[in-house]
């Protein structure tokens, strides 16, 4: 007991001679960078973000457990050094001034590292905004239509794999049982289409194969990005002929749900959830069934972006919420 607590303690002290030692070397090394930017030589500064903006460049390509897990705590500790030097860079300034300074310096980098999050965010953001606009009239029509829509779903970076017919009841048990998918399955004219909403995660596009494989779907296709973004804006090109997002709506009840299953009907898309399947379909493909209007203003997050994570229909969620 005794010999377990003294190489607790020595190892406790170890630690604690290495940090403050590596914290005396970043200390003096921050204080070079600063010192030499206030007496005009800018060479050290602009290697320190040079150097911070090329290892972010290369954690956001890199994918691979478990580089990306190293790759990920050496970026935050660049990030750290960073923002720490912009502090004292803008201190002159100013303490607020100096702190803003920091601050952008974080939301900067981390932009870099992971701009999907940023984007996420700055959507869930403008979330209210969006409502308000749908429920004037006079702006309703024009706001679904803009082009912030298509580039939405470019900055999500949906994958789409083309499903041979045969193998659609397996994907839709695949549903079933994993409620927490981030995928949608649709039907477009003779092809059954997953939509893969990665957000730029390749892991993510690779957990979806790998669970369709263990279903044993095959022949598989993926589509290109130019293929699925046009497919995924279909419903635009379907506005500007008369027919309005509002005209989509979704089956939650588990006997509609399965009758429109089995009709298939062009257009159908198919969320998984936790409570079952939601199925969302144009009215006119399924009338006299028991659907309920999707929620007012989000219509364009559901059909064009795939998003149903923030979505509820009267208490019951749509789809369960994605992960990535």
């Amino acid at each position: 007991m005794f010999g377990k607590s003294l190489f607790r303690l020595i190892a406790y002290a170890l630690a604690g001679a290495i940090a403050i030692f590596l914290g005396g070397q970043l200390l003096s090394s921050v204080t070079w960078v600063v010192v030499a930017w206030r007496l005009g030589n800018s060479t050290p500064l602009i290697a320190v973000w040079a150097g911070t903006l090329l290892l972010l460049i290369i954690k956001r390509t890199q994918n691979k457990d478990p580089l990306s897990m190293i790759l990920n705590i050496i970026s935050w500790a660049c990030i750290l050094y960073t923002s720490v030097v912009m502090l004292f860079v803008a201190l002159p300034m100013g303490l607020i001034a100096a702190f803003i300074s920091m601050g952008v310096t974080i939301v900067f980098c981390n932009s870099i590292m992971d701009p999907s999050g940023i984007s996420e965010r700055i959507t869930t953001l403008l979330e209210p905004a969006e409502a308000l606009g749908q429920s004037i009239p006079i702006l309703r029509s024009s706001s679904l239509s803009t082009g912030a829509s298509w580039s939405s779903i470019d900055k999500l970076k949906m994958k789409a794999l083309v499903i041979p017919s045969s193998f659609r009841g397996h994907v839709i048990n695949l549903l079933r049982e994993r409620p927490l998918l981030p995928v949608s399955f649709t039907r477009y004219e003779d092809c059954d289409i997953l939509i893969v909403r990665t957000c730029g995660e390749e892991k993510v596009l690779r957990q979806v194969q790998l669970a369709l494989a263990e279903k044993a779907v095959q022949n598989i296709r993926p589509l290109s990005s130019f293929m699925t973004n046009a497919i995924l804006g279909l419903p635009l090109l379907e506005q500007q002929a008369g027919i309005d997002l509002a005209d989509y709506m979704v089956a939650i009840e588990e006997t509609t749900v399965n009758r429109i299953l089995e009709m298939w009907p062009n257009r159908i898309t198919v969320f998984p959830n936790r409570m079952g399947l939601r199925v969302v379909v144009r009215y006119e493909s399924a009338p006299g069934f028991d659907l309920e209007e999707l929620p007012h203003g989000r219509e364009a997050r559901i059909l064009l972006g795939r998003d149903t994570t923030l979505v509820k229909m009267g208490g019951t969620e749509i789809a369960g919420e994605s992960t990535t």
